[in-house]
């Protein structure tokens, strides 16, 4: 039987920049994906993030990248990331002119 990691890799058409972070998963409480106090956008936007965190305890995507990933605007990934800072699921740190640093505990 194959593995999900090589069923990915076969797709058509699908390229990934990053190949380490397309074999690997990310881990994402059910709890959180049921829950109704986020939006749909928000679950996107913090999986991503969750995504580029790779199991450290900070990364740092930038806002185009996250939008590119969930496919959406940046103007919403803004909005997004601003709901999860105020509902205390993400926590945000200012690199200067530099991307932002966000951390998540799920």
């Amino acid at each position: 039987m194959e593995n999900i990691g090589d069923i990915i890799k076969k797709k058509d058409g699908i390229t990934f920049n990053f190949p380490k972070r397309a074999e690997a998963f990310t881990k994402v409480p059910n709890e959180f994906l049921i829950s109704e106090n986020y939006s749909a956008y928000e679950k996107l936007v913090l999986i991503v993030i969750k995504m580029h965190q790779m199991g450290k305890r900070w990364c740092w995507p930038s806002i185009k990248t996250i939008s590119n990933e969930v496919g959406c605007s940046e103007s919403t990934v803004k909005k997004s990331i601003k709901s999860l800072l105020a509902k205390d699921i993400l926590k945000k740190q200012r690199r200067g002119f530099r991307s932002n640093k966000y951390s998540t505990n799920l």
